[in-house]
């Protein structure tokens, strides 16, 4: 799989509030590697040796499988359709709006793969780190493996399969997540917050989440889970349960508009903290949640009823 390099958002004149570099385009690199073009091999701490024959050339024009990356475009150059590799394997390729540290709104692009022969582990071939991680970037990072990936080739697509996807925040505010290319997935597409169980889709989506300056490790993941199969929908909201903040009071009021059965109150910042518990409720119908000393800001309240939970968001001035 290749990917289109770190770019600006927009790279037309459509918006005249977005950073510009003109009319080109951004193209991803292909299966063949054009002849003249260089590229960068890796190795383990074992080393070993590099064994180049004519046996690996093939006669590939340029086109949608090869690409010759250059400075200028000359007038026999054929216009590259994006086109993705000859496979019957599945493929997303994620994109990721955020502000630089210029206040340059940029796109990031990571990719995955998915075949029932790989895994979590490191997959030759299908598997490639990131070489030029920014204070506000993502990638894929699994269990007992230190690497930050950029591509990587995992298991099948399944009800069940989660993918560990860490996001880095260099500053405080909103990012955008969505599907900028896929193909042979048959389903739609989730990010899911493992903190406050919300499930943002993102295939013909946008999922637009705001985040405190900080590393999101094991938070979030890509998950293929149906609506019908998300058991508790955190994104609908409850009719029986109303929150808000009072500021007269001081506390976060719940009214449990039908009596149901209340179990736990669980409120945590926007990193994901948590930051106060409550099981213990003097009244059914209206609860009232004394908070202190808490610093103006966004929070989310996570109430657990005994057959669900539900998922809020809350302000508090």
């Amino acid at each position: 799989m290749g990917l289109s390099a770190n770019k600006v958002s927009s790279n037309d004149d459509s918006d005249p509030s977005t950073p510009s570099l003109g009319n080109g385009a951004y193209k991803e690199p292909k299966e063949y590697i054009a002849v003249g073009q260089g590229f960068f091999v890796a190795s383990d701490i074992d080393g070993g040796t590099i064994h180049f024959n004519n046996s690996q050339r093939e006669f590939i024009k340029l086109g949608d499988k090869s690409i010759f990356f250059k400075t200028r475009k000359t007038k026999k150059e054929q216009t590259i359709t994006p086109s993705f590799y000859n496979t019957d394997l599945p493929i997303i390729k994620l994109g990721l709006d955020y502000i630089n540290d210029d206040a340059i709104y940029m796109h990031r692009q990571v990719g995955i793969s998915f075949n029932q022969n790989n895994s979590f582990a490191y997959d030759t071939g299908y598997d490639s780190t990131i070489f030029d991680l920014g204070k506000t970037d993502i990638y894929w990072e699994f269990p007992n493996d230190d690497n930050k990936y950029i591509i990587s080739g995992v298991q099948s697509i399944s009800e069940s399969l989660e993918v560990p996807l860490v996001i880095e925040m260099g500053y405080t505010g909103e990012i955008t997540l969505t599907i900028d290319e896929w193909q042979k997935v048959d389903r739609d597409v989730f990010i899911k917050d493992k903190v406050t169980q919300q499930y943002y889709q993102i295939n013909h989506k946008k999922a637009t989440l705001f985040l405190e300056e900080a590393q999101y490790k094991d938070r979030f993941v890509l998950t293929f889970k149906t609506e019908d199969s998300l058991g508790n929908d955190f994104d609908k909201p409850n009719d029986n349960i109303l929150i808000y903040y009072s500021q007269d009071q001081e506390n976060i009021i719940l009214k449990n508009i039908e009596n149901d059965s209340l179990q736990k109150v669980y409120l945590y910042n926007r990193v994901g903290a948590l930051i106060k518990t409550w099981d213990t409720f003097e009244s059914a119908s209206t609860v009232e949640l004394p908070i202190s000393k808490s610093a103006a800001g966004i929070y989310i309240v996570k109430v657990h009823l005994k057959d669900t939970m539900i998922s809020k968001k809350i302000l508090i001035p």
